[in-house]
């Protein structure tokens, strides 16, 4: 099997660990609250703050 003076360089024996991914599923169902899809139409159902900028008065 083996000789004298030669190296292996090459990986012999096969990888046998799988990485696995953990994939949460929290963060999308979290994105998914207060949306609708019907379609390619996507409505975002979520209460905006509306903000007003104020004018100025003439007289200040």
């Amino acid at each position: 099997m083996f000789q004298l003076g030669i190296k292996w360089y090459h990986i012999i024996k096969a990888i046998r660990i799988k990485i696995e991914i953990e994939k949460s599923t929290k963060l999308t169902t979290t994105a998914l609250i207060g949306i609708i899809k019907r379609g390619k139409y996507t409505f975002d159902t979520r209460l905006a703050l509306l903000t007003r900028l104020l004018l100025h008065s003439d007289k200040a």
